[in-house]
């Protein structure tokens, strides 16, 4: 369960950092441009929770972890597609 979540826009109204904190997880954001990280990347948290969420299948198998990591494998696509867009948008 998140215990404190913060999340920062810049003088343009972009999003600079901030934080999220839930037991076992402490994540200071990205506050500079994804070339030069300063902090997590959001990319990063749902490729990590992919990744936990495959080995999870392969352990306990069953359809509902199935059709979760569809989902999230689905947004982590999506949002790959975007973030290849905004760079190409000038």
């Amino acid at each position: 369960m998140i215990e404190h979540q913060h999340h920062n826009l810049d003088d343009q109204g972009k999003p600079a950092g901030g934080r999220t904190k839930a037991t076992g997880v402490d994540f200071e954001w990205n506050s500079g441009p994804p070339e030069k990280p300063n902090g997590a990347l959001l990319e990063d948290v749902m490729e990590a929770a992919i990744g936990r969420l495959q080995f999870l299948q392969k352990t306990q198998p069953n359809r509902d972890k199935a059709i979760a990591l569809n989902h999230l494998e689905t947004a982590l696509l999506w949002f790959q597609k975007n973030e290849r867009e905004a760079k190409r948008t000038p």
